[in-house]
């Protein structure tokens, strides 16, 4: 017979869900979860007609604990009033308790048998393998399965001892891709699980074998489950030798090509590799599990010919991907390290605030491997509970320890290309990138300084999937950092060697690299020495004005959308101005000398930065003609917005035009783009046209008289009225299924800490 300690194997939310799932099985019910707070009483709830079943959910070590709590149930329970009400509880109750509950409870618990104590649970679990094998840690963390697997014949067991075996099963939430490696590693006889450096790949090793030699597997082609594990991170002649044709075997060859780095094996590695992964083919009572990180796996397959060659084998993948990780996946993660680690109740509360753990899942740079590392290692305990989330989110904005060590294991052109791609803004065309590089190659390796086509593919390769990710879009092919952490690593990197910054602004080819080589500096903070150098890079980029792709995605009705943001002209002498104001000590007209009529005329550029520019610059003495640019901005009027950048702009560049301000024609003009906006101005945005026109009457006296702008008041105050009552009728019609996918995902993760609460 079963015997699952529930309230020590599975949290307060694992437990409920485990009720949920059981108790739908045994009873057909359709019952579903509750918000915390929302319906006090309710766990679990559902509704036939005019009949509704509750179940509430307790989580206790003793009797006494949950007589306490279901005492104060009991009115909540009057208020509901349910058809039928039933309990389920992880603590082993007597015939007198359930007899005691029952009367507690009368009439809404018909009979003692609605009553589900940890022994009912177990009993009635065994007539429902589907779910126990549902709630992995159930069987992978008891004592008799950990007995069994561990009285197996391991070899080298030092690597997956007991207790990293308990933590990883404790911690770990299972997501896609554990069915993508179990399925594959069923169909091909083996798999290989890469990805990002911490990122999981060995966790999910531990838990695939532990679920293979569990009692509780049994492989599609006969009912026995594993009975031997063989393990190595240094030869696969030692698996080998274990190999025994009698034997239900599971093999395991950690990091396989090398830890941090790719390192070339023994010689005919590649063709042993093959050899072994096809003598498990035959025996067909074989599995083999090889783990390795992306960017080594790619170094990898670019050298070992019989890797690609099709006269071996077709190599199966399962890349252990971020993109895997859904929001609720990942705030799994966090749920289950807190509770692992028996973090004090203080500093959870830190995380529980506001909803800080929302801030954490979505952060650019989640990583399990962060979660571990700032969670298990104790640091609660050097720092107040105020301090600790501030800590956590800290972490993860600098990431570096996660990607440096990768980095620095990269071959010289592999780092200079991730070098060059960090100066650019991503996503970025692909094209752009290589002829960046390529730029670079040739100026810095002078002695070969020709970049072949097939170095610079594998160079690609190798960083594809780790460091970098690529996309098709419209405009050909687009690449970005996997994650964003990587590129602060770069910087944070270029940042503290001074002879590499140089380098790479010397062999700029785009002139928005330039900015992009110092994103990490304010403009005070720019060295005298870097001065000199960041004029002379970008006086070579002026003359011909190369500029790369950025490229900008664009979410529309569930559709992404691209196009191309080339930095023009006007927009990068802002930018210089604005990020190089300190370099601008030592030539203070550095800029303004490069401003010309023609380029303050050109309508192919923005007027508002046009505009923004001249009002950076000195006008006095240059060769401008501002009344001329008067006349010609006044005719370029479309928009309020251009109306108020241009009124605000008059006093400072135009004072021979003041009056213009006061006169009829420009307040009918800024009317009749006031009254367009507001027809076809979304409810959304009406706040923000209201304030342009609050602005433009700041400048416009007259325009104060003018109708439309108590129009446009009384839109926006109309769609306040309407938000307040939808929300009203929002908090009246609160319930999960009216939520759209996000809300849900919300929803989940909300109840998930809410079990987490003091």
């Amino acid at each position: 017979m079963l015997n699952y300690d529930f309230h020590n194997l599975l949290s307060a939310y694992e437990f409920e869900c485990f009720s949920r799932d059981l108790i739908n099985a045994h009873e057909k019910l359709n019952l579903g979860n509750f918000a915390e707070g929302k319906d006090g009483g309710i766990d679990l709830r559902c509704t036939y007609g005019e009949e509704t079943v509750i179940v509430q959910v307790k989580r206790y070590m003793n009797y006494n604990e949950l007589k306490s709590t279901l005492k104060k149930e009991v009115d909540k329970v009057r208020k509901l009033n349910p058809t039928r009400y039933l309990l389920t509880t992880s603590v082993d109750l007597t015939p007198d308790n359930k007899k005691e509950i029952a009367k507690l409870f009368h009439p809404y618990i018909k009979r003692e048998e609605d009553i589900w104590a940890k022994q009912d649970l177990n009993k009635i679990l065994e007539g429902y393998p589907n779910v126990e094998r549902q709630y992995y840690k159930l069987w992978l963390s008891s004592t008799n399965v950990l007995n069994t697997i561990l009285h197996k014949n391991i070899v080298n067991w030092t690597n997956f001892e007991k207790k990293e075996i308990e933590n990883a099963v404790r911690t770990y939430v299972m997501n896609d891709s554990f069915n993508d490696a179990l399925n594959k590693l069923i169909e091909n006889r083996y798999v290989i699980i890469s990805g990002e450096p911490g990122i999981g790949k060995t966790t999910l090793a531990r838990v695939l074998v532990m679920h293979l030699l569990s009692q509780k597997f049994a492989d599609k082609k006969d009912s026995t489950c594993y009975e031997d594990f063989q393990y190595t991170n240094y030869n696969i002649d030692d698996l080998a030798k274990m190999m025994q044709d009698n034997k239900r075997q599971i093999f395991l060859f950690d990091d396989f090509l090398g830890q941090i780095a790719f390192e070339k094996g023994e010689k005919n590695f590649d063709s042993r590799i093959i050899q072994f992964i096809k003598a498990c083919q035959r025996n067909q009572n074989k599995l083999f599990i090889l783990t390795t990180r992306e960017y080594i796996l790619q170094q990898g397959l670019a050298y070992y010919s019989r890797f690609n060659d099709g006269k071996g084998i077709e190599l199966s993948k399962c890349i252990v991907d971020l993109g895997k990780y859904t929001r609720f996946v990942r705030a799994q993660i966090l749920y289950n390290h807190l509770v692992a680690n028996k973090i004090p109740q203080a500093y959870i509360n830190s995380i529980l605030e506001s909803k800080n753990y929302l801030k954490i899942i979505d952060h650019r740079n989640f990583s399990p491997r962060i979660i571990e590392t700032f969670i298990s290692n104790g640091t609660h305990e050097l720092c107040t509970p105020i301090e600790y989330f501030k800590k956590i989110i800290g972490f993860f904005d600098h990431p570096n320890s996660v990607w440096l060590d990768a980095f620095l294991r990269l071959s010289t052109i592999e780092q200079e290309a991730l070098l060059v791609l960090s100066t650019m803004e991503t996503p970025v065309l692909y094209n752009n990138w290589e002829i960046a590089y390529q730029h670079f190659f040739k100026k810095v390796h002078k002695e070969e300084n020709y970049l072949s086509d097939s170095k610079w593919k594998s160079t690609v390769k190798v960083l594809q999937n780790n460091f970098i990710k690529t996309e098709k879009c419209p405009n050909g092919i687009c690449v970005e950092f996997h994650n964003p952490g990587i590129k602060d690593v770069l910087i944070e990197y270029i940042k503290k060697d001074n002879i590499i910054r140089e380098l790479l602004i010397d062999n700029i080819y785009y002139i928005d690299q330039l900015f992009g080589l110092f994103c990490d500096f304010y403009n005070a903070d720019i060295p005298d020495r870097y001065h000199k150098i960041i004029v002379n890079a970008f006086d070579k980029c002026w003359k011909d004005f190369k500029c790369c792709d950025k490229v900008i995605y664009r979410e529309f009705n569930n559709i992404t959308t691209y196009s191309r943001f080339p930095m023009s002209k006007i927009r990068t002498l802002n930018r210089f101005i604005y990020r190089f104001n300190t370099v601008l000590n030592d030539n203070p007209n550095y800029v303004g000398e490069k401003v010309t009529q023609e380029l303050m005329s050109d309508e192919s550029f923005y007027m508002s930065e046009q505009l923004d520019l001249l009002g950076k610059i000195q006008i006095t003495g240059s060769n401008l003609d501002m009344d001329l640019l008067f006349e010609t901005y006044k005719e370029r009027l479309y928009s309020s917005d251009d109306c108020l950048n241009f009124a605000k702009s008059i006093e400072r560049l135009f004072p021979n035009h003041l009056n213009y301000l006061e006169t009829d024609e420009f307040c009918d003009i800024t009317e009749k783009y006031l009254r367009e906006e507001l027809e076809i101005t979304n409810n959304s945005d009406l706040e923000e046209l209201e304030s342009t026109a609050k602005k433009l009457c700041d400048y416009l006296p007259s325009l104060k008289n003018k109708s439309v702008i108590n129009l446009i008041e009384d839109a926006n105050n109309e769609y306040y009225e309407y938000l307040d009552s939808k929300y009203e009728s929002y908090q009246d019609d609160y319930r999960y299924e009216g939520y759209n996918h996000r809300e849900k995902e919300d929803f989940e993760i909300d109840r998930l800490f809410a079990t987490i609460k003091e």
